[in-house]
């Protein structure tokens, strides 16, 4: 097996720079120059940067590396997606254990380029580096924003709050493989990990339906309420537990940690999901459209005002149908900087615990 580290940088890259060769006809240069160069139309440009950290956000005892890269650079589309724009081009800061083999690098940058070709952009270039300690993927995507793109802010009151496909998926696989456990859904829950959603299609087709308040689903579906409820600050938002579409094999990962299924859900990370506000009339046409992609719209709570006895703590919700009374969500969800919450090493969004 010839390491990364025996091969060198120069060779490296010679094997690597013609697996990403230029398909799409707005890229005039792709990688092995200066700079990439792109046909620039007259649309806003929609631009996200993230990182994936060995450790934190991924561990190759449950993922190849190149599963670990294709997940990387879905996180980065998710933000593409939440906007409703098109992919164009990304770009790699890339950082490798120099001896991890050199075979797995090229089914990294294999499996990377066809994510690109089925998306209809180009991977143009970026920057490969040593990295002693862990490896790392920087993707910073581009893409061709809508005349009128989504953002945060601009809820209202008596919207739905609606999520593309199921929730919890992510954090259940990773808990199977994590702990070596079985339970229903492990292998389908496991593959939900291993291989996210990227709902490019669906983010245009939400926003092409007038949907104006769209944000992804990376770090659990609690945390991306707090943020809507912070750019939203006279509106609550609450979920409705009976109502939460569960990923393969949450209920039983979620029973073997003492949680509920609908907890676990809210604070899994990394399902790359679609979180939006609709108006009830919109609902029906918007599901019937994305059901035309394959992919299901459901609703999963509501929009309220926010009482002035309400603090920021009690601007996200759950309510779990009973009339036990509502439970505030503000400390569930994934936090960097947080202290780790499992003894298995792994830190990351999708941790189990």
């Amino acid at each position: 097996m010839t390491t990364v580290g025996e091969l060198g940088e120069r060779a490296l890259l010679a094997r690597l720079l013609p697996l990403l060769k230029p398909s799409q006809p707005g890229t005039l240069r792709g990688p092995g120059d200066d700079a990439a160069i792109l046909r620039m139309a007259g649309t806003g440009m929609a631009v996200s940067t993230d990182a994936a950290v060995e450790g934190v956000h991924f561990d190759l005892r449950y993922l190849s590396l190149a599963e670990a890269g294709v997940r990387a650079l879905a996180a980065s589309l998710g933000d593409l997606a939440a906007t409703g724009a098109t992919a164009r081009a990304a770009l790699l800061g890339c950082g490798l254990r120099p001896e991890l083999a050199v075979a797995d690098v090229e089914a990294l940058f294999r499996a990377m380029a066809a994510t690109a070709r089925r998306f209809s952009f180009d991977l143009v270039g970026g920057d490969l580096v040593a990295s002693p300690r862990a490896s790392f993927f920087d993707f910073t995507v581009l893409g061709e924003a809508p005349a009128n793109p989504p953002s945060r802010t601009g809820a209202n009151e008596g919207e739905l709050l609606v999520v593309t496909g199921d929730l919890g998926g992510a954090r259940a696989g990773l808990h199977f493989l994590s702990r070596g456990t079985r339970g229903l859904g492990k292998d389908e829950a496991a593959s939900r990990f291993r291989s996210p959603p990227i709902r490019l299609a669906e983010g245009r087709a939400l926003v092409a339906g007038g949907v104006r308040v769209l944000t992804d689903i990376s770090d659990g579906l609690a945390a991306e309420l707090r943020c809507l409820a912070d750019a939203n600050p006279s509106l609550r938002f609450v979920v409705e537990s009976p109502r939460l579409p569960l990923g393969p094999g949450v209920t039983a990962a979620a029973s073997a940690i003492g949680e509920t299924p609908a907890h676990f859900s809210l604070v899994g990370g990394e399902d790359f999901e679609l979180l939006a506000c609709v108006a009830r009339e919109d609902l029906s046409a918007l599901q019937d459209g994305l059901r035309g992609l394959g992919c299901r719209l459901g609703v999963v709570g509501r929009v309220e005002p926010a009482s002035r006895l309400d603090s920021d703590e009690g601007r996200v919700c759950l309510d779990d149908g009973q009339g036990d009374g509502i439970e505030s969500l503000e400390t569930f969800g994934y936090e960097h900087f947080a202290p780790p919450v499992d003894s298995n090493g792994l830190d990351g969004p999708a941790n189990p615990a």
